[in-house]
């Protein structure tokens, strides 16, 4: 099961949710591409967690 709420529109989080669980299908399928996006991924917790940082920085007071 994915769960993703990302965004506000449900269509795009629904999109978000399916294309994380092919890439976490091919991960455990195919070994020869899982380096691509295994950095892929890194890549995208990384933004996440910079976003997650914003989000809680401008919430807090000075």
């Amino acid at each position: 099961m994915v769960r993703c709420q990302r965004e506000r529109k449900r269509s795009l989080n629904r999109f978000i949710a399916l294309r994380e669980m092919v890439d976490e299908i091919e991960l455990r399928i195919s070994p020869e591409t899982s380096e691509r996006l295994k950095e892929i991924e890194k890549i995208r917790r990384r933004k996440a967690g910079k976003a997650r940082k914003r989000r809680t920085d401008a919430g807090a007071p000075e």
